[in-house]
């Protein structure tokens, strides 16, 4: 198995179910791979966004964030300390939204911030999915 793939591989375990960054990834590779360079995690994370493997959103955070690709969801952003928590918007109805005619909807990004409490930790015991 090449390097490549190995990166590749061990980007998916360590995202598992989270939200992460490149700098994030970067520093947890670094453990197993101490010369890995922050540009070969971006250029990795880019194939694996290509590859439908994983999705980018910008936006949510100071920095871009990747996921595993998911069904429909949306999130919920603790803004004291940043952590991403999934919801289902499966619920959520359109029929009211007058779309300009012609357009089709193809992707819907639903994203609330706010925060669970007084501190940093406030969100700890939360599960994110």
């Amino acid at each position: 198995m090449t390097n490549k793939h190995r990166y590749k591989q061990e980007i998916l375990i360590m995202i598992g179910n989270d939200h992460t960054t490149a700098q994030l990834l970067h520093q947890k590779l670094r453990r197993i791979y101490p010369s890995i360079g922050l540009w070969t995690v971006y250029r990795n994370l880019t194939e694996l966004v290509d590859e439908w493997k994983l999705m980018k959103t910008n936006g949510l955070t100071e920095h871009t964030i990747y996921e595993r690709i998911k069904p429909s969801h949306g999130h919920v952003i603790c803004k004291l300390s940043n952590r991403i928590f999934d919801i289902n918007i499966d619920m959520i109805d359109l029929s009211w939204i007058e779309f300009p005619q012609g357009f089709t909807l193809e992707d819907l990004h639903i994203s609330f911030k706010g925060n669970f409490g007084d501190g940093p930790d406030s969100c700890k015991g939360k599960v994110s999915t």
